[in-house]
């Protein structure tokens, strides 16, 4: 795990470039995670319009795979709805899970793209495929504000590979499902095709992930660009994380 006291905004680009991830020790506080965070760019709005995100356990979330229970989260890159999406994504950690679960599990997303069949790469390269953007809060009656329609890897202007991907999208239709729905193949973005390179995506995930277990008052960044994350169950509900969007 790449853990540090670097505070140097240069080096710690380098770093990201370099492992795709950091963890920085002591950062004391959501205000200076936040101030360490834009010098690597703008503060973007979480979903709601929010500067920041509570990750901790809400009533009235049980039934989701949400960031706000205690489940499983499945491999996925965050936004791909949005265009561009988040260039880094960054938990600040108040309080770690003290039960052996918690852990933010993050892999490179580039290792994975080495790994897929000719079928896959056409799949990931070259069909577009629909990324809604907002649910509720943005939109209206749980429908999404907008649409982002590209394949699962695009360029950014620079001509670096963009990643987007989600288990749930491809399996459920829906990034943060009702676990009780009804699932209809035929209404899934790649049909049965989306659900195989789910499936894969999962067991490589599974295979080659690093577990982070973020200590108290540190921060970890990651390129949301690049890799893949999720998250294990965990059952002490004093886990309290704090999340940020950062923009290029």
């Amino acid at each position: 795990m790449t853990t540090s006291d670097v505070r140097d905004i240069n080096e710690l680009r380098s770093v990201l470039d370099r492992d795709g991830y950091i963890v920085i020790e002591n950062v004391g506080s959501t205000e200076n995670a936040e101030k360490l965070l834009s010098g690597l760019g703008s503060i973007l709005p979480q979903y709601d319009g929010r500067k920041s995100h509570e990750i901790v356990v809400t009533p009235g979330f049980e039934d989701l795979l949400h960031s706000k229970t205690s489940r499983e989260i499945y491999v996925h890159t965050e936004a791909p709805g949005w265009d561009p999406v988040p260039q880094y994504l960054a938990l600040y950690c108040h309080a770690q899970a003290r039960c052996g679960g918690g852990h933010t599990t993050i892999c490179d997303g580039r290792k994975f793209l080495a790994d897929l069949s000719d079928r896959e790469r056409e799949l990931m390269y070259d069909v577009e495929t629909d990324f809604p953007g907002a649910y509720g809060t943005q939109g209206k009656d749980g429908e999404a504000e907008w649409t982002v329609h590209k394949p699962m890897v695009s360029r950014d202007v620079d001509g670096t590979e963009v990643i987007r991907f989600s288990y749930t999208h491809l399996t459920f239709g829906d990034y943060t499902p009702d676990l009780g729905r009804d699932i209809f193949v035929d209404r899934l973005p790649l049909g049965e095709e989306g659900i195989a390179l789910a499936e894969h995506g999962t067991r490589f995930f599974n295979d080659n992930h690093l577990p982070v277990l973020v200590p108290d008052h540190a921060l970890l960044i990651w390129d949301n660009r690049r890799m893949f994350h999720g998250r294990s169950s965990y059952t002490d509900q004093r886990r309290h994380l704090t999340r940020f969007f950062v923009g290029a």
